[in-house]
Parts: C-alpha cells; sequence; structure tokens
C-alpha cells in the first residue's frame, strides 16, 4: 500500500509527459507552414490578414499567435543578418588593418634597407 502512491504519481507524471509530447510534436509540425510561407516570402516576410488568418487555420493557433510568431521571426532575421554583417564589416576591418600593416611593414624595411645603404657607403668612404 505504501507504493502505490508512488505508482499512481508515476502514472500521471507519464500521462502529462506524453500529452506534452504530443502537443510540441503537433506544434512543431503545424508551424511548418509558417516557416513555409517565410521561406518563399523572405523578401517581405508581412502576411496579409487574410493570410494571417488562412495560416492560422492551417497551424491550429489564433491569428494573435501568427502575428506574434510573425514578429519574432523577423526581429530573429533581423538579428542574423545584423550578426553577419558585422562579421563581414570586421572581416573587412581586419583585411584594411592587415594591408596597411603590410604597407607599414614594406616602408618600414625599405627605410631599413636605406639606412644600411647610406650606412656602409659612409663606412666605404671613410675606409678610404
Amino acid at each position: 500500500m505504501h507504493f502505490q502512491p508512488a505508482v499512481k504519481n508515476f502514472q500521471q507524471v507519464w500521462r502529462i509527459f506524453f500529452f506534452v509530447s504530443i502537443k510540441i510534436f503537433i506544434v512543431a509540425r503545424n508551424l511548418a507552414y509558417l516557416k513555409k510561407w517565410l521561406r518563399e516570402h523572405r523578401n517581405h516576410p508581412y502576411p496579409s490578414n487574410q493570410e494571417k488568418i488562412q495560416l492560422a487555420k492551417q497551424s491550429s493557433i489564433t491569428y494573435d499567435q501568427v502575428t506574434t510568431w510573425f514578429n519574432n521571426a523577423r526581429a530573429i532575421l533581423r538579428r542574423r543578418q545584423a550578426k553577419l554583417r558585422h562579421s563581414f564589416d570586421t572581416t573587412e576591418d581586419d583585411n584594411d588593418n592587415d594591408n596597411n600593416n603590410d604597407d607599414d611593414d614594406d616602408e618600414q624595411s625599405l627605410h631599413e634597407n636605406k639606412k644600411r645603404s647610406e650606412f656602409s657607403k659612409s663606412k666605404k668612404s671613410t675606409n678610404k
């Protein structure tokens, strides 16, 4: 008798887990409609009210949830684009700095070579 409540709790936990898993699967599958629409309209990711109603019916979610999903999806896309732009700009800046450093190194080596040649010329003239 002591173990019966534990078994009952386990059954309840399992039942909840099972239904939550199914719900997640259904939502994920239904969100495929939204993701597909977003991929197809990537240049202008703003569905009309009619399209939102249709997507809500297909996805088995509410109109407001569709609106929120698209707002979040657009924000994620903007962040990704900004991150890519930033990494691209940083890469370009690094390349520019490398090129500038190369130019500085070339100038420095030319200057050092010039000094060496002047030094060797002055040494030769003093040896004569």
